[in-house]
């Protein structure tokens, strides 16, 4: 299949004409100000649910796509109990977003994905899936729709999952992306990101 380069805001507006859709602006750029308030509260967040201390147990013939959606369910849980001004919910059905970020204060709803990997590298390629179908963005979301990537590192050892860092990439019109036709990321693209939170500070992720 041919892989194309091109940036999120572009792939989908072609994606609506592929869809047969009337396009409509699906990749917002970020405010500043609403990125620095998300970072700060997953920092806090982060620190507060100590997952140095507190892994994930699974039983031992779990696959590795299991622990990905486990990953994810058990940091939703975890984290939802130390954020202050955000909640992660669910967004239903199938395909991307994953979920929901909603700032409590306002009810302000960002696209959050979120992807369970091994540690962050900046020059592997591998693909991460990031889209293909516009359906929940136009279901769930209203302009402007400003989406956010949480990658989340992970380390087994046995039937015990150990989240050892994050990485929150702000995603925008700009952000390059891999196309088949969907819409992918790699560690290598990631590390461009000109607006990033790392946790811990200096971390390998």
């Amino acid at each position: 299949m041919k892989t194309e380069v091109a940036e999120l805001g572009d792939y989908y507006r072609v994606l609506a004409e592929r869809e047969g859709i009337t396009p409509m602006e699906l990749a917002s750029v970020w405010d500043p100000t609403d990125a620095d308030e998300v970072a700060a509260d997953f920092r806090q967040a982060f620190s507060g649910c100590a997952f140095g201390q507190n892994p994930l147990s699974v039983s031992a013939d779990v696959t590795n796509q299991s622990v990905g959606n486990r990953v994810a369910r058990f940091f939703s849980v975890q984290v939802n109990q130390h954020l202050r001004s955000f909640q992660v919910e669910d967004c239903a059905g199938p395909g991307y977003p994953d979920k929901k970020l909603v700032r409590l204060r306002d009810h302000q709803t960002f696209a959050l994905e979120l992807k369970a990997t091994s540690l962050f590298r900046p020059h592997n390629a591998n693909r991460l899936v990031l889209t293909s179908r516009s359906e929940k963005l136009r279901r769930d979301f209203s302009a402007p729709i400003r989406h956010v990537l949480l990658l989340i590192a992970y380390e087994r050892s046995a039937t015990e999952l150990w989240l050892r860092s994050a990485r929150l990439a702000f995603l925008g019109p700009n952000t390059t992306v891999q196309v088949r036709y969907e819409a992918s990321v790699s560690h290598q693209m990631l590390s461009g990101c000109t607006r990033t939170f790392i946790w811990p500070e200096g971390g390998a992720i």
